[in-house]
């Protein structure tokens, strides 16, 4: 009786033995699979680690660079800015200037019209007055040479035809009838109502 007990007791314990065995291994199995997992687990966080530093160093390089670059815009956009306003106050300086030469132009156009205009006005009182005393001296020296030529005449008519300075008396009224028209011809030439240079008096300046 105690026998069969015992025997029981031993089969009951190796059943459990069998069973705590397999418990085990299946533990061990599911151990190992955790472990597989856990590595597999490690290696993607590894590979994400790298990546987001990889990322992260990338994206820090970026920010440098577009620090820098914006720097250089910055300093890009003030030098911009000053040569504007440099720009701004040479047009400003020029604008003044023009403005300055042209009311110089248009000041020194009014002189002159105005110059020209008392010109005009002084040449045509000059010629005013020239005018009748050019016409009085021509008169008076017409008249004398006229007086001269009726005097050589009447000396001519009373010579003798005869004489032997009647040739040279005549040679003599003729050159002075020439010189007479001669001067007549200048004078008039001459004359204000066609100018000193040949001109009319209304194209004088």
């Amino acid at each position: 009786m105690d026998l069969q007990v015992a025997r029981d007791r031993q089969s009951a314990l190796a059943s459990e033995l069998r069973e705590s065995a397999t418990s085990h291994k299946a533990a061990q199995a599911e151990v190992v699979r955790l472990e597989a997992a856990i590595k597999r687990k490690n290696c993607r966080l590894r590979t994400l680690n790298d990546n987001y530093e990889r990322r992260l160093r990338v994206a820090d390089t970026t920010i440098a660079t577009h620090t820098a670059e914006l720097g250089r815009l910055q300093d890009r956009v003030s030098t911009l800015d000053r040569d504007l306003q440099k720009a701004s106050q040479r047009a400003q300086a020029a604008i003044s200037q023009s403005d300055q030469a042209r009311a110089a132009h248009i000041a020194t156009r009014e002189y002159l019209s105005a110059y020209l205009f008392r010109r005009r006005t002084n040449l045509s009182l000059v010629s005013q007055r020239i005018v009748p005393q050019r016409l009085e001296i021509l008169s008076r020296g017409w008249k004398n040479e006229s007086s001269k030529s009726r005097g050589l005449r009447s000396r001519v008519r009373t010579s003798s035809p005869r004489s032997p300075s009647f040739s040279k008396k005549r040679m003599l009224w003729q050159s002075k009838e020439m010189s007479y028209s001669a001067s007549l011809a200048s004078a008039s030439w001459k004359s204000p109502i066609y100018g000193l240079n040949g001109t009319g008096a209304g194209e004088a300046v």
